[in-house]
């Protein structure tokens, strides 16, 4: 799909009122490839959470696909069973795990300023609900004095450290200075980073009454 047409049906969807109508959500969804019909759709609900815009429809047939995930952070298709989530502003999105009839999706959302936190969405029927976002952001590549080397993006391992069945966070990477005593205004753009530091940021998963979350570790 072109660029072009991708960024209309994002601005479309972004000024359209809430909720959807039938024929907006099919409009959405055919523009990404996602075939469905407007009197296919079953239910729908739409969640609003910082940023991210998130429609959730139940529909009578199930279709072939399961994620579709635009790495420039534009919007994110995820398929459970009968229903269809579309989550806007949402990059590098994957499906963490799977916890009965629950799905467990993260990814990056970036803000214009080129800063972004690792946000997790619980994706039940056709609902979807935000569980966790990072205290700290762990994607930075904006013009400032210091940001996260190469792609801005800290690499993510999901491990079960304390060793509850449910993953938890760790991001690594490095942070980059360009600025050295007094200097501000430089940033990646202007210069050769003058110095690397390791960054290391974990959350450790939690569950209290079936309610799954992430805390910082210190």
């Amino acid at each position: 799909m072109k660029m072009i047409s991708l960024l209309l049906v994002l601005a479309s969807f972004r000024f359209c009122s809430f909720p959807a109508d039938n024929a907006t959500i099919v409009e959405l969804f055919n523009s990404h490839s996602v075939e469905i019909e407007e009197n296919n759709i079953e239910k729908k609900t739409t969640t609003i959470s910082k940023g991210l815009e998130i429609i959730s429809v139940c529909i009578k047939s199930s279709p072939q696909k399961h994620i579709i995930s635009n790495e420039q952070g534009e919007y994110t298709i995820i398929k459970q069973g009968r229903a269809l989530h579309f989550l806007g502003k949402l990059s590098k999105a994957f499906t963490l795990f799977e916890r009965e009839t629950t799905f467990y999706v993260g990814g990056w959302a970036i803000s214009d300023k080129g800063t972004g936190n690792f946000v997790v969405f619980a994706l039940a029927d056709y609902k979807a609900e935000r569980v966790f976002k990072t205290t700290r952001f762990v994607y930075d590549k904006s013009l400032n004095c210091e940001s996260f080397c190469e792609d801005g993006f800290l690499n993510l391992e999901v491990t079960d450290n304390n060793k509850d069945g449910i993953i938890d966070l760790v991001f690594t990477g490095f942070k980059c200075i360009y600025c050295e005593g007094l200097e501000e205004g430089l940033s990646w753009k202007d210069r050769e980073h003058l110095e690397k530091k390791p960054v290391e940021i974990k959350y450790v998963s939690h569950i209290q009454e079936n309610q799954i979350s992430w805390k910082e570790s210190k």
